[in-house]
């Protein structure tokens, strides 16, 4: 058993999320392998508190409500948790998921040794069925993260309500972290079927593409502030585009298809044209991705037909 010193802190944000958070904590007190990390209840503005989750868990862990005053959003909730905790090392979980095992914290810390980030495989969980997923880059799922790393290239999570996650993790890739990939499965992403995301449908989704571009863009503006190089900023900007190009195909006969267009705009002024290979392997990842979802796209315009569109926009 691996005993902490306030080493590891699990920060958890919570919007009115009582009927889930029971089953999130248990499978926290359940680490068998792994004692003294400290967890930090986030509530963004719920109508009610946490004081009977705190009471019964403090009985397995160390626990602590941080109540704000404003609703944050689930990004501000988790910068408020970072700017409250001290430990050397720190980790988040929405308040609908839960670890994969009672080694998953063992798993992870085990693996942090000298690393800034580190990256296990998580379930997706969906109308209860699970889909593996590796490697992943974009969400917080099963990742654990060097507080000192984070603290020498001011990192943290932005204000905005949508993809705030994916601009935190691609802006720690932009600022060179050393980082770890593990095959371990430790957290499994629960996705909620009365979610926005879920409950509205196609034209949620465009519109939430917007969030998508903000997060893209700020993370490129703020890789190059911490001097990043402008080479990987117009590698990665080809590579939103390329995503938001599929999105336009997927999408085209919808009403506000247009829309994808306007958000692309934003990213035309970091992009450059990139070698045909590895827009090519752009192309064939994004493809791979709609196959593995059912998603079928028709090729009706290509990606510089789309590029020409987005600059006429």
């Amino acid at each position: 058993m691996i005993k902490l010193n306030n080493d590891l802190d699990i920060i958890i944000p919570c919007y009115n999320a009582r009927d889930n958070l029971f089953y999130t904590l248990s499978s926290i007190s359940i680490q068998s392998k792994i004692k003294g990390f400290k967890v930090y209840i986030v509530n963004d503005k719920s109508s009610y508190d946490y004081s009977d989750e705190v009471k019964y868990f403090s009985k397995f862990f160390d626990i602590e409500e941080i109540i704000l005053d404003k609703n944050l959003g689930p990004g501000g909730a988790r910068r408020e948790g970072l700017n409250h905790s001290t430990s050397k090392y720190v980790m988040f979980i929405d308040s609908d998921d839960v670890l994969y095992d009672c080694n998953s914290l063992y798993n992870l810390y085990s693996n942090m040794k000298d690393n800034d980030l580190l990256i296990s495989s998580f379930y997706l969980e969906r109308d209860g069925v699970r889909a593996l997923k590796k490697n992943n880059l974009i969400w917080l799922h099963g990742k654990m993260y060097k507080r000192e790393f984070l603290d020498k290239n001011n990192i943290t999570f932005n204000d905005s309500r949508a993809n705030e996650d994916n601009g935190f993790n691609r802006l720690i890739l932009f600022c060179n972290p050393k980082q770890k990939v593990i095959d371990d499965i430790t957290y499994v992403y629960r996705d909620n079927k009365d979610s926005i995301t879920r409950k509205n449908n196609r034209n949620y989704k465009i519109f939430g593409l917007e969030g998508f571009v903000y997060n893209m863009k700020w993370a490129m503006e703020e890789g190059l502030k911490r001097g990043c190089n402008p080479r990987i900023c117009r590698y990665f900007a080809n590579n939103v585009l390329v995503s938001l190009y599929y999105d336009y195909l997927y999408y085209i006969n919808d009403k506000d298809v247009n829309n994808i267009l306007i958000y692309a705009k934003d990213i035309i002024p970091y992009y450059e044209k990139i070698p045909k290979d590895i827009l090519d392997g752009y192309m064939d990842a994004k493809e791979k991705m709609y196959l593995e979802e059912d998603k079928m796209v028709d090729k009706s315009i290509s990606f510089v037909e789309f590029l020409k569109k987005v600059n006429e926009s």
